[in-house]
C-alpha cells in the first residue's frame, strides 16, 4: 500500500494545532507509522509532549527550533504553518490514524516477506519463522478493531473504588470498576464536592488520586481533606488552635496527604486532563464539576448542552480506553428548587448526554435552608441510575463542620467505612 504524505500531514498538522489530538495520536501510533522527514516531526511531538510544551503552531515552532541555526529558523516556522493549515479534524483523526496504520503494516509486510524468502532460500526458514511474521503483522494489523466477536465477561468486579459510605457502595456493588463513570449531582452547596472529596481520600488506599478542580484552590482542598481526614473543624485548623488530641489526628492525616497520593489539577481542558490520566495513571480520576471544562477547540461556539455532552463522551471514552474510574461532580438545574422537591435526572443541567453516558448516577438532596442544624444535616442520596445493579435512596447525615458525610441507614458497616 503506498503511503499518502498528505494523510500524514493532516494528522501531523492536528497533532500540532490540538492538545487532545496529540495525546491521541503519540497514544495510537509510533514513529514507524510515518516516512521522510514526517518521521523527525512526530519525534519532535512526542518530544514537546514530554517537555509540556502547550499545543498551538507558535509553541510549537518555538520548541522544534532550540538549538537550530538561524539558517534553519524561518524555514521551520514556516513548515509548522504548512502543516498547520492542512490539519485534519478530531473528528477525521481516527480514520486517518487507520490508514497511517494499515500503510506502515503492509510496508513491514513486504520487509518480513523480503526476509523470509531469503531465508527459505538460503535454508534458514521454517515453522518458527513464518509464525514470527504472522504474528508481528497481526499486532500491527487493527488501530482500534470497531467490530469485534461478542464475549461476555463472567467474572466478578475486581479492583472496585468506593465512596468510602458503605450504604452507598453496597448499592454499586462494592464501588465503581475501573472504566466505569459516576456523576454525582446536586445544587450548589448541598455537598457534592464534599463527597467527591470523601472518595477521592477513600480511593487513595488504592493509589494515585487526580482531582481536578476549578472550584477550590490547591490549599483550600488540602485543608478540607485535611479537616475530613482529621475530624477536626477546618476553621479550628485555620486558627491553629487545636488541642493536643487532634494535633495528633491532624499529623496522622497529615502524614498520608504528604504521601502525594491525591494530585491537585486545576486546567481547564481535556487535553490537560488527559495527560495526567495517561502519565499519573491513576486508581481514581475526580472531575469537579463538568460544567466547568472547556469543550475541544472543534465543539466550542456550539450551544452549551452540546458541548457539555461532548466533554462528557471524551471522559466516558478516557475512562475506558485506561481502565479508570471516574467521579464527574456535575451542577444541577434550578427546577427542583421550587417546592423543594427531590432531585432526578432531568435535573442535570445539559443533562441529555450526561445523563446517557454515565454508568451510574447519584443525586444528593439537603435542605440547606431548614431552620435547625439538625434538619440541615438529613441528606438523601439517591441512586438513580445503575448499569451494574439496582437503585435505591441512602439517608445520610451531613457533619458540616468537617464538611462530610456519614450513614445512617441501617447496615452495619464493616471496620473502616462509614
Amino acid at each position: 500500500m503506498r503511503q499518502d504524505t498528505n494523510t500524514e500531514r493532516a494528522v501531523l498538522g492536528a497533532m500540532i494545532v490540538d492538545g487532545e489530538a496529540r495525546l491521541l495520536g503519540l497514544e495510537a501510533l509510533t514513529v514507524d507509522d510515518f516516512i521522510g522527514k514526517h518521521r523527525d516531526v512526530f519525534e519532535q511531538l512526542a518530544a514537546a509532549e514530554r517537555a509540556g510544551i502547550p499545543a498551538g503552531p507558535s509553541a510549537f515552532a518555538d520548541f522544534a527550533c532550540r538549538g537550530l541555526p538561524n539558517a534553519d529558523l524561518v524555514r521551520t516556522f514556516l513548515r509548522t504553518a504548512e502543516f498547520a493549515n492542512e490539519a485534519c479534524s478530531l473528528a477525521t483523526m481516527r480514520e486517518n490514524m487507520k490508514l497511517l496504520r494499515a500503510a506502515s503494516t503492509a510496508r513491514l509486510a513486504g520487509r518480513l516477506t523480503m526476509e523470509v524468502q531469503q531465508k527459505i532460500e538460503t535454508g534458514q526458514g521454517g515453522p518458527e519463522l513464518v509464525d514470527g511474521l504472522a504474528e508481528q503483522i497481526r499486532a500491527l494489523s487493527t488501530l482500534d478493531d470497531e467490530v469485534v466477536p461478542l464475549s461476555p465477561d463472567l467474572t466478578p468486579r475486581t479492583g472496585l473504588v468506593g465512596t468510602g459510605i458503605y450504604a452507598i457502595d453496597s448499592l454499586l456493588g462494592g464501588g465503581i470498576a475501573g472504566g466505569e463513570v459516576m456523576v454525582i449531582g446536586a445544587r450548589t452547596s448541598v455537598g457534592k464536592s464534599a463527597l467527591a472529596l470523601q472518595a477521592a481520600l477513600a480511593a487513595m488506599e488504592v493509589g494515585t488520586v487526580v482531582y481536578w478542580s476549578m472550584e477550590m484552590s490547591r490549599e483550600a482542598l488540602g485543608r478540607r481533606a485535611l479537616s475530613q481526614m482529621a475530624d477536626v473543624n477546618s476553621q479550628t485548623l485555620q486558627r491553629g488552635d487545636y488541642d493536643l488530641e487532634e494535633k495528633i489526628r491532624i499529623d496522622a492525616a497529615w502524614d498520608k496527604l504528604r504521601s502525594g497520593r491525591l494530585q491537585y489539577f486545576w486546567r481547564g481542558d481535556l487535553g490537560g486532563l488527559r495527560r495526567a490520566v495517561l502519565y499519573r495513571k491513576p486508581a481514581l480520576v475526580v472531575v469537579d464539576y463538568i460544567q466547568l471544562i472547556e469543550a475541544p477547540p472543534n465543539r466550542r461556539n456550539e450551544n452549551r448542552a452540546t458541548e457539555v455532552g461532548s466533554v462528557m463522551r471524551a471522559m466516558v471514552a478516557m475512562a475506558k480506553q485506561r481502565s479508570v474510574p471516574f467521579i464527574v461532580v456535575a451542577q444541577l438545574n434550578r427546577a427542583n428548587e421550587i417546592g423543594n422537591r427531590m432531585p432526578r435526572l432531568s435535573d442535570l443541567r445539559e443533562s441529555g448526554d450526561i445523563e446517557q453516558d454515565a454508568d451510574a448516577v447519584l443525586l444528593l438532596h439537603r435542605e440547606v435552608s431548614a431552620d435547625t442544624p439538625e434538619e440541615r444535616a438529613k441528606t438523601v442520596a439517591i441512586l438513580a441510575k445503575n448499569r451494574e445493579g439496582s437503585t435505591g435512596t441512602v439517608r445520610l447525615h451531613f457533619r458540616e463542620h468537617v464538611t462530610k458525610f456519614v450513614g445512617m441507614s441501617g447496615a452495619t458497616p464493616p471496620e473502616g467505612w462509614q
